[in-house]
């Protein structure tokens, strides 16, 4: 599947105001939304890796600790790799990008083996690598420091995204954990998280995918959404 929308070259000629955050937001919904078989193709093709990780590790005191980073690496390469479909830069930066993913994993799971939740804080500073690598913007040894800059340069709507996929999160598990109650035990656990991360995965992508083109310069909307806070949601009309 080729994404079509989504980041482009950017214009450093002309200074924009940033996107607000429900519009960063309502624009992956509708391009979820648009080609959601794609999306789910793409977030279960990266999501073998952790359930090989969790079954190979599901004997051993660290099983939780090997999911994390799996999880992780899984997330972030599906990043990149939404990314590179738009770029085209799927044969030239795909490989380098799921190094940094890699690297980004060790580091989340490293510090969820130490400091466990709080490695989440850790997310809007290291999603920003595979992205840049996927597009082209720096190299993988540069993109992990250059990610951070990014980030942290624009914290408040780094932090203000996460905050949003955090509550988008808490709303896919409920509704899967109801939906899948009458499975009962394990298998009804097992089936709400991997729901719930197959549908997850690729919308937190597709937002920090825009996220990050809107915050290095480029067109990250569709036309069909609108910057003004009172349209959110709506259709726009055609001239």
């Amino acid at each position: 599947m080729r994404d079509t929308t989504g980041v482009v070259a950017p214009d450093a000629a002309v200074k924009r105001e940033p996107t607000p955050i429900g519009a960063l937001f309502e624009a992956a919904f509708r391009r979820y939304g648009s080609a959601v078989v794609g999306y789910t193709l793409w977030s279960i093709a990266v999501g073998v890796v952790p359930g090989v990780v969790a079954i190979a590790f599901r004997n051993s005191g660290n099983v939780l600790f090997a999911f994390v980073a799996a999880s992780t690496f899984s997330h972030l390469f599906l990043c990149a790799i939404l990314t590179a479909l738009v770029t085209g830069t799927t044969r030239t930066h795909l490989w380098p990008a799921a190094a940094v993913s890699l690297l980004g994993a060790v580091i989340t799971g490293l510090v969820f083996y130490f400091a466990g939740p709080f490695a989440l804080a850790l997310y809007p500073v290291l999603v920003f690598g595979p992205i840049a690598t996927a597009s082209g913007d720096v190299s993988a040894v540069r993109a992990l420091p250059f990610g951070v800059r990014v980030a942290l340069r624009d914290w408040g709507r780094a932090y203000g995204v996460l905050l949003g996929l955090g509550l988008i999160a808490v709303f896919l598990w409920f509704a899967f954990f109801l939906s899948f109650a009458p499975l009962g035990g394990e298998s009804h656990q097992i089936a709400t998280l991997v729901f719930t991360m197959l549908v997850f995965s690729p919308i937190a992508a597709l937002v920090e995918r825009n996220l990050y083109g809107d915050t290095t310069g480029r067109k990250v909307l569709p036309p069909t959404v609108s910057l003004d806070q009172r349209e959110r949601g709506k259709k726009r009309r055609r001239a």
